[in-house]
């Protein structure tokens, strides 16, 4: 780590990108209708960088506690974004 601090105008331009970041994270949740999508499979719940304010790339977390005898292939078919989507 550097001995003196970051540039102001260079935090300041992290800091804009993260809030880009997290806006476009939540419209791809909200669009994709994501949650109440997962949560046919079991419980979910958004978690990582998108919802602590950390962003520093595209990347959205989620943990879904499903039932032990669900499927991997039911899982992966009706969380697919592309079925959701009618494509």
């Amino acid at each position: 780590m550097p001995d003196s601090p970051l540039d102001p105008a260079y935090v300041a331009e992290l800091y804009a990108r993260q809030e880009a970041l997290q806006r476009k994270a939540q419209t791809v949740v909200a669009e994709l209708d994501l949650l109440p999508m997962l949560a046919e499979v079991g419980l979910a719940h958004q978690l990582g960088s998108s919802i602590s304010g950390q962003m520093t790339w595209r990347d959205l977390d989620f943990i879904i506690t499903c039932d032990p005898a669900l499927d991997v292939t039911q899982l992966t078919t009706e969380t697919s974004p592309s079925q959701a989507a009618g494509l």
